[in-house]
């Protein structure tokens, strides 16, 4: 019983540390709420709205470095 408790604890640490390792969600969520407040000409608006879909793009395809860089891009353009 014991070592059964010990391997699910570990599949859960292992399972639980992979979901906070990328912050893709947030960053998405970041641009969303900047998108309410911000005011933007409407170049940079469509520059930053493609920006925002490729890094979603990126993070549902699983690629999530390249997912934060197109995001932080977009973030750096608010």
């Amino acid at each position: 019983m014991k070592k059964k408790s010990f391997v699910l604890i570990l599949l859960f640490i292992s399972f639980s540390t992979s979901v906070w390792a990328f912050s893709c969600p947030s960053l998405m969520q970041k641009i969303d709420k900047a998108f309410a407040s911000a005011n933007i000409n409407e170049n940079r608006l469509e520059t930053i709205e493609f920006l925002r879909e490729k890094g979603e793009h990126f993070h549902t395809s699983g690629d999530h470095k390249a997912s934060e860089v197109t995001l932080n891009a977009a973030i750096d353009l608010l």
